[in-house]
């Protein structure tokens, strides 16, 4: 196996004086203002940026007001919000980006699922934003045999466990919490089957085209239970061992991949494949990079893992053990892993590493300066987005190159009037969005 960085410290220096990457708190500009500012007059619950070229800005308040707003201007696409309950989130794995065109939305328009405490609601994003239907499951159980709901710390009212997921078949998937599993017609709103699950906990649901598997605890042990999309029949029912969790799940050329905390499962129709895992001490982050070959098609898909301080890769297909390497961190570890395009992106308060997807070799390490943190980080095909705050809280944006023709640079600005409790970070290709409790402020990047 390639290891990615130099095996000893001195190795190490010597590569990131190399590298010679700008820093938060050097070389400022002055303060930068907005381009546009979105106020609200209640609490902003989330934001996204939504549509095949992430021109559309969907954001949802604590209230259940949905508002959809043009990423250039910051104006509304709809006269009013659609509104919901509080607590409204946007179905699991729906994106505009993979929304197929049905019956009744035109092609590249892009629609969204949205789920309450037991109602789903499409609605069409463009070029007006529309509730296309709505439905209700009817009456939700309640638990028993895993105890009292909680209440998550971030809604204002309590929702049921719902889980769904838009489709790439024009369907929405949805989870109720008696374990009652549906498929919803995304043209007309009418329910295509339904199937009866155990009560789960934790649960999610993923799907291709062909099936839909949902994951979750039964009882006292995780369990995967597998079903064809034409008809709701159940292909496969696998319960793990009690002290086995499911950590990840996602379709992969039409295998259900699931990392467990103790090996891989590969999952197609009733048939099932299990291979190791890197070994991990605590927690663990996952993606996928799909490689492409010289000639431009698709090479064998990999997980790629990341346990605080190492990094490896996997090959799905046959369990291979790519690359594997050490991160050069000196306190704490990574908390965060990204995969895009080529490179692998990890981050941590005090660093952020770039790898080659493919090989696991180094092409960017920086730390963050003394008196700055790194906040969020996001990464495209030659540039790497960062956000930091200073010792003041006051925030810093910049852009950080990561071509292998030139050595890194990066151009920092500092925004204005920008110290901000807990803010979040929706990353444009060349711009940021800032969401604070009552206010989405774009901010221009420098390239």
């Amino acid at each position: 196996m390639q290891t990615g960085f130099p095996a000893s410290l001195r190795s190490l220096s010597a590569a990131l004086a190399a590298l010679s990457v700008v820093l938060p708190g050097e070389a400022q500009q002055p303060a930068r203002a907005p381009t546009w500012v979105f106020q609200s007059d209640a609490a902003i619950e989330w934001c996204r940026l939504a549509g095949a070229d992430r021109s559309t800005v969907v954001l949802a308040t604590q209230r259940g007001d949905v508002h959809v707003l043009r990423a250039s201007d910051g104006t509304s696409i709809a006269g009013s919000p659609l509104r919901f309950s509080p607590g409204v989130r946007v179905a699991a794995g729906e994106s505009p980006d993979s929304a197929a065109p049905t019956a009744a939305s035109q092609p590249g328009l892009g629609s969204m699922a949205f789920f309450e405490r037991a109602s789903l609601t499409l609605a069409e994003v463009r070029p007006l934003f529309r509730e296309r239907w709505r439905t209700e499951l009817g009456p939700v159980l309640p638990h028993d045999n895993c105890g009292p709901l909680r209440k998550p710390d971030d809604d204002p009212e309590f929702l049921p466990r719902l889980a769904a997921v838009s489709a790439e078949a024009g369907g929405v998937l949805a989870l109720a919490e008696d374990g009652r599993l549906v498929e919803i017609d995304a043209a007309t709103g009418k329910t295509r089957w339904t199937a009866q699950l155990p009560r789960l906990s934790g649960a999610a649901l993923t799907a291709d085209p062909s099936a839909v598997a949902a994951t979750g605890r039964a009882g006292g042990g995780a369990t995967i239970r597998v079903y064809d999309r034409r008809d709701g029949a159940a292909r496969l029912a696998k319960d793990l061992q009690d002290s086995e969790r499911i950590e990840w799940t996602g379709m992969i050329d039409g295998e259900l991949i699931a990392v467990t905390s103790g090996s891989v499962l590969a999952i197609r129709g009733g048939d099932v494949r299990q291979f190791d895992r890197p070994s991990s001490a605590g927690r663990t982050w996952i993606d996928v990079h799909r490689p492409k070959k010289p000639d431009g098609g698709a090479a064998a898909p990999r997980l790629i893992f990341c346990d605080g301080r190492r990094l490896s890769a996997v090959e799905v297909s046959t369990g291979r053990a790519v690359w594997a390497t050490a991160l050069p961190i000196e306190r704490g570890t990574f908390e965060a892993l990204l995969v895009r395009s080529d490179h692998v992106l990890v981050r941590s308060p005090g660093a952020i590493a770039v790898l080659d997807a493919s090989s696991g070799e180094q092409r960017l390490y920086t730390v963050s300066a003394s008196a700055a943190r790194f906040l969020d980080a996001d990464c495209g095909p030659e540039v790497v987005r960062a956000a930091s705050a200073d010792e003041k809280g006051v925030l810093h944006c910049g852009i950080l190159g990561i071509s292998e023709r030139a050595p890194p640079a990066a151009r920092w600005i500092t925004l204005a009037d920008a110290t901000r409790e807990s803010p979040q970070f929706v990353w444009g290709e060349r711009f940021v969005l800032i969401v604070s409790r009552n206010a989405v402020e774009r901010f221009e990047l420098d390239r």
